[in-house]
């Protein structure tokens, strides 16, 4: 225990021997994880809006020409049973020629003289809840293309989610890689703090080796620097980041609105990604220190 405690007070001696450059390192992990954590932070974001947004996907299932009434309103019933499904509308020829005018609006006279019956009779199918049972839903409702009787078509009008969940996957991506090249970037800084601090007390290193001291007794401080380093590196990244998160988290959540009942609400990383992304941090320091000490031969 007392040989730990020694360890430990030469690893923080030497952050007071040469400040300037390990509050560099320190910085330099600090701002690495901040961009790597915003990305993390944005997917959050866009997941929590993918949840809350749920009702934003739409199904069009259009139907055979002449149709009769009993027959739409058996595939409705077959339809509603599926889970999620909130509404369904029923868009008749007259009311898709009337939607089509709307939208052309100064163009209208280009299908004035269109008969009613040539627009399709369809389907508009709302689904609520969770990305994940919209999207189960979707697929359900593509399958019926060919096996319902009066069905020939099924497209996607509206696609929030699926939409949002691409992009999150992107995000995801990304974060990924950035995160790749942070520990990197981190990892050279740290290791060339380290190279400095033993160059630097290279003569002193040589007489503790000469006097019998073990090379673990020599290199135990120059690991924990580093380990230092990159803790207190994603400390101050995982501080600056729950900053970020304090203020605009509630402008968000008050710009979305609420999470639907049985969603995730938006909220900052978990215990275990925290603990996780420390363990990196500190992992990346120890890691850089053994390279650094493997480079130079005391």
């Amino acid at each position: 225990m007392r040989t730990l405690f020694y360890h430990v007070k030469r690893a923080l001696g030497e952050f007071r021997l040469k400040p300037g450059s390990h509050l560099f390192a320190v910085g330099t992990v600090a701002l690495a994880f901040v961009l790597a954590g915003s990305v993390f932070l944005v997917s959050r974001v866009l997941r929590y809006a993918s949840d809350t947004w749920g009702s934003g996907a739409m199904v069009a299932l259009y139907l055979e020409q002449g149709t009769t009434p009993d027959r739409v309103e058996t595939i409705k019933s077959r339809i509603m049973e599926l889970e999620g499904v909130h509404s369904i509308k029923v868009i008749t020829p007259d009311i898709a020629r009337k939607r089509l005018v709307s939208n052309l609006q100064r163009d209208a006279g280009l299908v004035s003289g269109v008969e009613p019956t040539f627009f399709p009779h369809s389907l508009e199918v709302v689904i609520r809840g969770d990305r994940e049972t919209v999207e189960r839903t979707r697929r359900t409702l593509g399958k019926l293309n060919g096996i319902v009787s009066g069905v020939t078509d099924i497209r996607g009008v509206h696609t929030w989610n699926r939409k949002i969940g691409y992009i999150i996957d992107i995000m995801l991506l990304i974060g990924m890689i950035l995160l790749a090249i942070v520990l990197f970037a981190s990892g050279y800084v740290i290791m060339s703090t380290t190279r400095l601090s033993i160059e630097s007390r290279m003569e002193e290193l040589r007489v503790i080796k000469f006097l019998g001291a073990s090379p673990s007794f020599i290199q135990t401080p120059l690991l924990l620097t580093g380990m230092f380093q990159g803790l207190l590196g994603a400390l101050f990244a995982l501080g600056a980041l729950y900053g970020l998160a304090h203020f605009t988290f509630p402008l968000i959540t008050a710009l979305v609105g609420n999470a639907l009942v049985g969603t995730d609400t938006l909220v900052f990383f978990t215990p275990t990604q925290l603990a996780t992304g420390l363990t990196i941090a500190t992992v990346t320091g120890l890691i850089s220190g053994k390279l650094a000490i493997a480079t130079i031969k005391v």
